[in-house]
């Protein structure tokens, strides 16, 4: 996660572990979590409020990680996608009960809110989330079409903060592989990833 020129957080695939730069990546402190699940991704307000999902685990920080708290949850036994509404909302994605659902996570108060269940029906895999301002936000995606282990393009998108959500793309487009990423600088200007080096970009809103 790069935060600035000068701060940068990088995680590692088989450890709880965290690498923190604030001199441009010149030099890194590498911050042990001890024992357990790896950090599958991390998530920073700014350069000090951040939070790092490791399985059933939430752990926070307003200083940079130089100290954390821990919570232990049995709402989910895994959960992805990190992402802040506010200083004190963090918003992830878990799987309960064969079901994707979304949770805002109060850090200050310490309890989660369910934000939003999708449909038994609705059968993708969800890899990225991103919102830009006044809850404008997309879901990207893939959903596996039966072809091999190809799969088809999946986006939705949000315009409250993920309270509710209608899907603007669900087709086979070559390569068939699904999306990876979604970027937003704006309302209007953004791009997606796939891989096989698949980029989509926007102009006004995912229209």
């Amino acid at each position: 996660i790069l935060i600035d020129k000068d701060y940068i957080y990088a995680t590692f695939w088989d450890h709880r572990k965290l690498a923190k730069s604030n001199d441009g990546g010149l030099t890194f402190k590498l911050i042990d979590f001890g024992l357990g699940p790896s950090f599958y991704q991390i998530c920073m307000y700014n350069r000090n409020i951040g939070v790092g999902m490791s399985g059933s685990d939430i752990f926070m920080t307003t200083d940079g990680w130089e100290n954390y708290d821990k919570v232990s949850t049995s709402f989910s036994s895994t959960y992805y996608n990190p992402i802040f509404i506010n200083e004190h909302t963090v918003q992830f994605a878990s799987d309960r009960a064969n079901l994707i659902v979304l949770v805002n996570f109060d850090l200050i108060k310490k309890l989660w809110d369910l934000v939003y269940e999708f449909p038994k029906e609705v059968d993708f895999t969800f890899l990225d989330l991103k919102y830009t301002r006044n809850g404008f936000g997309f879901l990207a995606g893939l959903r596996r079409n039966g072809n091999g282990d190809r799969a088809t393009d999946v986006m939705y998108q949000s315009t409250d903060y993920g309270k509710s959500w209608f899907k603007t793309i669900d087709q086979d487009v070559e390569p068939e592989w699904g999306f990876d990423n979604v970027s937003f600088n704006d309302t209007l200007n953004g791009f997606v990833t796939g891989q096989f080096g698949k980029i989509m970009m926007t102009n006004d809103g995912g229209k």
